[in-house]
């Protein structure tokens, strides 16, 4: 066998290697959770520029959490799309900030606070009309 041949088969095997270990430590891919059928998926919408830690929570909570349900992270790339994924019910839960939840909260909007951030960091806001269990 040539030496192009060797370089050629070690340059696929290191591809399949590397997409290999990528599916299984950063897209859980191999997780058993994922196979699961009616996995109930709970919405919550960010902004990445507000909300750094949104996925590395929910990911944690992913992984420690018992049951079926799973939260789902979802970004937007900016606040009028969060605001209407928000009021359509397509997110029961999102992290906006204190003006924005006001403004909606003057517009007839049933919203409700769960979780409550410093001060230039934004809350975690529900749907007061959402039925999902474990809030409260």
């Amino acid at each position: 066998m040539s030496l192009r041949k060797i370089l050629i088969i070690i340059a696929i095997a290191w591809l399949v290697a590397v997409t290999l270990i990528h599916a299984w430590l950063n897209l859980h891919l191999f997780d058993p959770k994922h196979f699961g059928v009616g996995q109930k998926k709970f919405r919550i919408g960010f902004l990445p520029v507000t909300c750094h830690l949104t996925c590395p929570v929910t990911d944690f909570i992913n992984k420690q959490m018992t049951g079926e349900s799973i939260f789902d992270p979802v970004r937007f790339n900016g606040w009028p799309e969060l605001k209407e994924a928000y009021l359509s019910g397509y997110t029961p839960a999102t992290f906006i900030l204190a003006p924005m939840a006001m403004a909606l909260r003057e517009q007839g909007v049933p919203i409700k606070i769960v979780y409550h951030a410093t001060l230039i960091r934004p809350a975690i806001w529900r749907n007061a009309t959402a039925s999902f269990a474990s809030w409260a």
